[in-house]
């Protein structure tokens, strides 16, 4: 069962989703599969396809309003982004572009509390809110065949991570050497929809010296708890 509104990207308003998903959750154990969230939606899928006459008129009269005190405890990720040409082949040309200099491109694109809506596309690809206006460009119109693993780019109003190699049309600035999806952990993504991602820009050096420690299983994200 899909579950729609129309307020558009909304914090707040995703924050109140979370807490009815979270709500589904703990009353119908036994019935619900899985929710997933989006932008402004829940799908709901339930075990053997149950959907009883009760359940549905519950979910037809759901109101957001109801969850206005209800909060939902979530992560702040720091996530190091090494923002070069020789990893974002796309930094130097969309800083061009927006008429700025790649230092001013990197300290917008860095300066932000990004929130995670959703993961889609791939296995642990976030979609994140909140880029700069300044630097929402279009998908490009030709995309890549081969995206790298951990590369960050931006399309349309969105800024996010490749989580695995992949084709791809977002414009590629910079290049993360934290692995964003394991298949050989019990929870193969690290981070929920709710969360937020701080990028941090480092260095080559830096760059070189964790992603060494993530390939040894000696790296950990650094992040806080966050309560609304």
């Amino acid at each position: 069962m899909s579950l729609d509104w129309s307020f558009g990207i909304e914090p707040k308003m995703h924050q109140k989703i979370l807490a009815l998903a979270d709500d589904l959750r703990t009353r119908h154990p036994k019935q619900i599969r899985d929710i997933a969230s989006g932008y402004q939606s829940l799908l709901v899928t339930f075990k053997n396809d149950f959907l009883n006459d009760d359940i549905h008129e519950e979910f037809r009269k759901i109101d957001l309003s109801r969850f206005n005190n209800l909060s939902v405890n979530t992560n702040r990720w720091f996530i190091p982004v090494y923002y070069h040409e020789s990893v974002g082949q796309d930094l130097k040309l969309l800083a061009e572009e927006k008429k700025m200099s790649t230092e001013d491109l990197i300290r917008s694109h860095s300066s932000v509390h990004y929130r995670i809506y959703f993961t889609g596309f791939l296995p642990g690809f976030p979609y994140l809110g909140g880029l700069p206006k300044l630097l929402h460009t279009p998908r490009k119109q030709t995309p890549a065949l081969s995206i790298s693993a951990g590369s960050v780019g931006i399309g349309g109003a969105q800024t996010g991570i490749y989580p695995v190699n992949s084709p791809g049309g977002w414009h590629i600035i910079g290049k993360t050497p934290v692995r964003l999806f394991d298949i050989h952990k019990a929870e193969p993504v690290f981070f929920k929809a709710g969360d937020e991602i701080i990028f941090e820009p480092i260095d080559k050096d830096a760059y070189l010296q964790i992603k060494g420690a993530v390939n040894a299983g000696h790296y950990e994200i650094r992040k806080e708890l966050i309560h609304d």
